[in-house]
């Protein structure tokens, strides 16, 4: 009987080590990595608040989700990395990869409603190792001239007449609030374009430093910003990018920065007491972008 026994314990062993040894049913190859980032703006134009959420489907599953992160400092919202398969197998070596061919949706979700507010999809022709910068905002712009319709109730419902809205009443190229800035660029900034009050303004003032300014804005969080200098012509001012620095005392060498939510103070290098800055707001468009 223990001889029985010994040998049915060896031929348990011997399936378990057969069972363990035996190479996994390997697919297709692992590829480099598909890296997606970028930046969903509510209606008015504000990066979506940080608990709500990104997800990727692929042939209607779900393989990923990522939380938004705040955009402070930066220019996106969120930033996700997905494998990716050589395709042509049977089964992934991975139940959360995208194969070359395969439809792939990405969305946002809101987190109170678990409900999808931005979408979008494509079938996956991208080569291995691609980052692709996708940007969107949720909204409808019945017009088609930028502006959502969304925002134009705002605005109608803060300065209109009284009358019942309707989009047409507010348009992209109006200056609702009369600050001198249109709707559609106050919404590309980040301001509002019914408050007077609310707009993009510099303060330009003398350092201690000799030969360096200091300009002084409000930067809006996820937007970027560019100094420029102008240079003053018989055609009129002729704009070019200048470098600036975050303090006073240190070289000149940054060309962008990106908001976060506070006033901001960049200083610069002034040959003249003549001469022209400006700040401008960077905007990036809406779609994907496959970066080289």
């Amino acid at each position: 009987m223990q001889t029985f026994f010994r040998l049915l314990r060896g031929l348990a062993l011997a399936v378990v080590l057969s069972v363990t040894i035996s190479p996994p049913a390997m697919a297709g190859l692992p590829l480099p990595s598909l890296t997606f980032y970028g930046m969903f703006l509510d209606e008015f134009g504000w990066p979506y608040p940080s608990d709500d959420y990104v997800e990727v489907y692929t042939q209607g599953v779900k393989i990923a989700t990522h939380t938004l992160s705040p955009a402070l400092g930066k220019e996106y919202n969120f930033l996700l990395r997905v494998p990716y398969d050589t395709g042509g197998k049977l089964n992934d070596y991975s139940p959360d990869v995208i194969s070359p061919g395969d439809n792939v949706q990405i969305r946002l979700v809101d987190n109170g409603s678990g409900q999808p507010v931005i979408s979008t999809n494509f079938i996956c022709t991208l080569p291995a190792g691609s980052v692709v910068r996708f940007n969107a905002r949720s909204g409808t712009d019945s017009l088609g001239d930028g502006l959502t319709d969304e925002l134009r109730q705002w605005i109608w419902s803060a300065l209109g007449d009284g009358t019942p809205f309707s989009p047409s009443k507010v348009r992209a190229t109006d200056d609702s609030d009369g600050d001198g800035v249109s709707n559609l660029d106050e919404f590309l900034a980040g301001t509002d374009p019914a408050n007077a009050e609310d707009v993009l303004a510099v303060s330009i003032s003398r350092t201690a430093y000799p030969g360096v300014t200091q300009l002084q804005f409000f930067a809006v969080p996820g937007k970027s910003y560019q100094v420029q200098t102008g240079t003053l012509t018989d055609q009129g001012v002729t704009w070019s990018t200048a470098t600036f620095a975050s303090s006073p005392d240190s070289a000149g060498t940054l060309t962008k920065a990106v908001g976060l939510g506070h006033y901001l103070a960049v200083f610069v290098s002034a040959a003249t007491e003549a001469q022209l800055f400006r700040v401008t707001v960077n905007v990036q468009p809406t779609g994907a972008t496959v970066l080289p």
